[in-house]
């Protein structure tokens, strides 16, 4: 069972996802849509591919400083007025 998991792992993401949204889509619920799509997605993502989850937090880790610069920069008040 390792091997498979480790050999199709979108695979085996993609049919819990599908699984999890089944309820939504019978229901006809867009909000239950993606509630279920990103739970059961989402865990079984960082459940059955670890890894991702490992590459995924190395690479936000080293983004983050330049966001937090972005957003203060765009976030921050305009000093003297323009125009008013």
């Amino acid at each position: 069972m390792l091997d498979v998991r480790r050999q199709y792992p979108g695979l085996i993401v993609g049919a819990i996802s599908v699984a999890s949204v089944v309820p939504a889509v019978h229901a006809r619920s867009p909000r239950l849509f993606l509630r279920n799509l990103f739970v059961g997605g989402g865990g079984a993502m960082v459940l059955l591919y670890p890894e991702f989850v490992h590459r995924a937090v190395n690479y936000w880790s080293k983004s983050a400083p330049h966001l937090k610069e972005r957003l203060s920069s765009r976030l921050q008040p305009r000093v003297g007025g323009g125009g008013e």
